[in-house]
């Protein structure tokens, strides 16, 4: 289960908000997991290639 669909189930079951409290605690016991964010930002080695190569010795 995703944190998003815990939070709203936990909000649907006990009729408020989870403290941060409670959240690390779900988190803990494996109720839920946190999607991976992945990075894809070579963009700043591909330029500084690229302008190397177009640049006459």
């Amino acid at each position: 289960m995703l944190k998003q669909d815990w939070l709203e189930y936990f909000q649907a079951v006990n009729g408020c908000s989870a403290t941060d409290a409670e959240i690390t605690q779900a988190l803990l016991a494996g109720e839920f997991v946190e999607p991976e964010v992945t990075s894809t930002n070579h963009v700043g080695s591909e330029t500084s290639s690229i302008i190397s190569d177009s640049v006459p010795a």
